[in-house]
């Protein structure tokens, strides 16, 4: 019954398309300061004439397919009757990003991702997380240092019908909702990876929802192995 509820509240607590839209507007004008800006003052600066010895470091372009495990909103969601809260749940996570090395070095594009779909413990409405998130990338040794900044989606659905649950001493009967609904956060992520082999990287990111909003602020943290298909440009 409080899942039900929780579900509509959901559903209930949109922002407007115009606030959509700035924030929207908002990532691109922060990647375009990244890209050009932080180069200039961090990536030129502090570690000069140093050699390329990462392999993707020196790519033009670079694709690359990963899988791993997304731990969602760590310690935000209670778990039991006792209000125990999660640490990390099992969520497979599938991504694709895209990047351009430009003049100075850095590297920046588009990270998309997607969790698989799964079902509540109560089987009666499924959920899915989506990731469109800008970034910037530069390279040190064998590490990469990564910073994301988009929105971050999450899509809720139920099959419908009815559900009989307990109300106290007897049950009552409730309707499921058959409508699909999405709500928008926006995030803000720092990575690290380590290329273990030529084409193959070990990746772990930490994502912070809604950073400026001490009520609704939380973090997730994206465990991955990454396969980079190489220069396509």
């Amino acid at each position: 019954m409080k899942k039900i509820f929780n579900l509509k509240l959901l559903l209930k607590n949109k922002k407007t398309m115009t606030h959509s839209l700035f924030n929207t507007f908002f990532t691109v004008l922060s990647i375009f300061f990244i890209a050009n800006i932080l180069p200039t003052f961090v990536y030129a600066d502090l570690i000069p004439n140093r050699s390329q010895s990462n392999i993707l470091e020196s790519k033009t372009t670079d694709w690359s397919l990963g899988i791993g495990n997304f731990c969602e909103l760590i310690g935000r969601v209670q778990v039991d009757e006792k209000g125990n809260h999660n640490l990390c749940t099992y969520r497979p996570f599938i991504s694709s990003d895209f990047f351009l090395r430009t003049n100075h070095g850095l590297h920046y594009g588009l990270l998309l991702g997607s969790s698989f779909p799964q079902s509540p413990k109560d089987d009666y409405t499924h959920r899915m997380v989506m990731h469109l998130a800008p970034s910037a990338r530069v390279f040190y040794e064998h590490f990469h240092f990564q910073l994301s900044l988009g929105l971050q989606f999450t899509r809720i659905w139920g099959d419908g019908g009815e559900v009989v649950l307990n109300n106290g001493s007897s049950t009552q009967t409730f309707n499921v909702p058959n409508e699909s609904r999405f709500a928008r956060n926006t995030i803000v992520g720092i990575g690290v990876g380590y290329s273990l082999f030529d084409q193959f990287t070990l990746n772990s990111d930490l994502y912070a929802l809604d950073l400026l909003d001490t009520d609704k602020r939380a973090y997730s943290l994206l465990l991955q192995m990454k396969y980079h298909f190489g220069e396509w440009l």
